[in-house]
């Protein structure tokens, strides 16, 4: 009977959500709207303008929708969040048929994570594309600036040069200096906004202070040089941790493989296991530390970024 009922609950809001045409994107820019419901506008210039940071969480949601549009990867978001939906209601049966109810939720919140940790994987793909777009174009301004002592003019003799979707920022910051009464430090402002790296904010932000000292243009180019250590230093802990990643991955491995192990080994220590109470609490805590090492493994194993 339970089964009917989620079989019920699962059909119901599947014909829901077909029925009023509910989108990831239409989801997503709900929740943002709920987020920023109550902003004053006066908050709200103050991020248009550059001068203030939006909230993490509305950034991280805002990130991910531009990350799977820029890649092409927002049919492939909704085919696993479809795809995650379908395994998290088999995972369900199957838990409640076996009477692991203990295990369930733990099931259920590792199967939901599936499709944000596919969006996160993207945008730190997206990411490591703009950093290393960002190195080439950014020592190319900053030659000609220091050259020439004229940002628009070193922003457009790089256009050529620059490629997507850096290109696209550029184009937009000559854009706004060719307006009537246009500020050269608020384009600089919203230049700055449009690109979530911490070096090109550093950049930006001396790049604010040479509008008024000139002198200050000779340390724009060891900020760019930030992006090369950068790279370097994280292909130098990528060939480290691979090994310890290994490792990892076999102890995960050997743990859940002595599950199977335990029934060919001693059939009477196998049914505690899955047929008691306790014996269901700790397959629910052995799985749910999986997945929480997993996580902070991977945390762990990010690439490395320059703070500013």
């Amino acid at each position: 009977m339970t089964i009917l009922y989620i079989t019920g609950f699962i059909l119901a809001a599947a014909g829901i959500i077909i029925a009023l045409n509910i989108t990831p994107k239409q989801i997503s820019f709900d929740f943002m709207k709920f987020l920023g419901r109550d902003k004053l506008l006066a908050e709200r210039m103050k991020i248009a303008k550059g001068e203030k940071k939006e909230p993490k969480l509305q950034a991280l949601i805002t990130d991910i929708n531009y990350s799977l549009e820029i890649t092409g990867s927002a049919g492939k978001f909704k085919f696993v969040c479809i795809a995650s939906a379908i395994l998290a209601f088999a995972a369900s049966v199957l838990c409640l048929v076996i009477g692991q109810y203990f295990v369930l939720p733990v099931m259920v919140a590792i199967i939901a994570m599936i499709p944000y940790l596919f969006a996160k994987a993207q945008l730190n793909t997206y990411k490591k594309n703009v950093s290393l777009e960002l190195e080439t174009a950014l020592s190319i301004v900053t030659t000609s600036y220091i050259s020439k002592e004229d940002i628009i003019t070193a922003i457009e003799e790089s256009l050529p040069y620059t490629h997507h979707p850096i290109a696209e920022v550029f184009k937009r910051f000559i854009g706004r200096t060719r307006l009537i009464n246009s500020s050269i430090k608020m384009a600089i402002r919203q230049m700055r906004q449009e690109i979530d790296d911490d070096i090109f904010h550093e950049w930006c932000d001396v790049l604010l202070e040479c509008q008024e000292n000139i002198g200050m243009k000779y340390t724009l180019q060891p900020i760019v040089a930030k992006y090369t250590d950068e790279r370097i230093v994280n292909a130098e802990l990528e060939a480290e941790l691979a090994a310890e990643k290994s490792s990892f991955l076999m102890m995960i491995f050997l743990v859940l493989v002595n599950f199977p192990l335990l029934y060919f080994l001693n059939r009477d220590w196998f049914q505690v296991l899955v047929d008691t109470t306790q014996g269901k609490i700790v397959i629910a805590i052995v799985a749910l530390v999986c997945f929480l090492t997993t996580l902070r493994m991977r945390k762990l194993t990010q690439p490395v970024k320059f703070k500013s």
